[in-house]
């Protein structure tokens, strides 16, 4: 508990860089990364036609994201509840992943969102 106050205690630039370990643990599953404070979001390639595969390996790294906060030498929490999802391509790609409804990060099963904000941006 003592140094989950001193962390909130460190400033956004400090936590980042206290934080910013995990983007090796992220990148070992190919998966690109963008972290801004205590905001990491989690971007992922994939064909339409073979989701599975690339939903699998982000499930995959957002449990050894969430391991990784949890462990006792970070002592931090990641609150799964609080994430989004959201599939962006063309037209033609996101009728084929039409299948795509949810996907489990870090333990939680998330609902495909039609809309997402990051930072200011409304994403569609």
């Amino acid at each position: 508990m003592k140094r989950l106050k001193k962390i909130g205690l460190m400033g956004p630039l400090l936590f980042a860089v206290y934080v910013s370990p995990v983007g090796s643990v992220i990148e070992s599953f190919g998966v690109r990364y963008q972290q801004y404070a205590d905001d990491t979001q989690l971007y992922l390639s994939m064909m339409a036609n073979d989701s599975a595969h690339g939903i699998d390996m982000l499930r995959s790294c957002s449990t050894a994201v969430r391991d990784w906060y949890l462990s006792k030498s970070n002592n931090l929490f990641l609150n799964a509840d609080k994430s989004e999802v959201i599939v962006l391509g063309t037209a033609n790609q996101l009728r084929l992943a039409t299948t795509i409804h949810s996907v489990e990060v870090a333990g939680a099963t998330l609902p495909v969102a039609p809309t997402l904000k990051s930072l200011v941006v409304i994403l569609d």
